[in-house]
């Protein structure tokens, strides 16, 4: 009798094979892909942080600091990362000497989880908690991020 190949149950178990370890890989995959973009957001929050130092020192205040190219190209980096806008707040008053800016970090499918807050002491933490948001941790009044 030929040997004509492979049986039905022979190719199955193959098949089940590979979709188990296509599994496997495909579940590291997407955690490492939200860690890329967590990251991303952070370092484009860090060079916000920076370029504001830069803009206080030119300028005195942050009166026009959200409209600079310094602080719209990386925040639209980070809003198209998150599909969210992000809340920024100046502190409250004619001359604009602290500011706040949050976004949220990308989470689960079925959205944010935690968020991500710079202000113009040098301030930058992220919050993991899932309740948090942005609008609790900017003040409008003060312009400084809360814990």
């Amino acid at each position: 009798m030929e040997n004509r190949g492979f049986t039905i149950i022979e190719l199955l178990v193959v098949i089940a094979i590979i979709a188990v370890l296509a599994g496997i890989v495909l579940v590291g995959v997407s955690s490492y892909i939200k860690r890329a973009k967590e990251a991303a957001i952070k370092a484009n929050m860090a060079t916000m942080l920076v370029n504001s130092a830069n803009y206080f020192e030119a300028h005195s205040n942050y009166n026009d600091f959200f409209d600079d190219p310094f602080f719209t190209v990386p925040m639209n980096e980070v809003q198209s990362i998150t599909g969210v806008d992000m809340l920024y707040f100046y502190s409250s008053g004619d001359t604009k000497t602290s500011f706040c800016a949050c976004s949220p970090m990308m989470g689960s499918q079925t959205g944010p989880v935690g968020t991500y807050c710079i202000d113009s002491t040098g301030y930058k933490k992220e919050s993991p908690y899932q309740g948090d948001t942005c609008s609790g941790r900017c003040s409008y009044l003060t312009g400084l991020c809360s814990n």
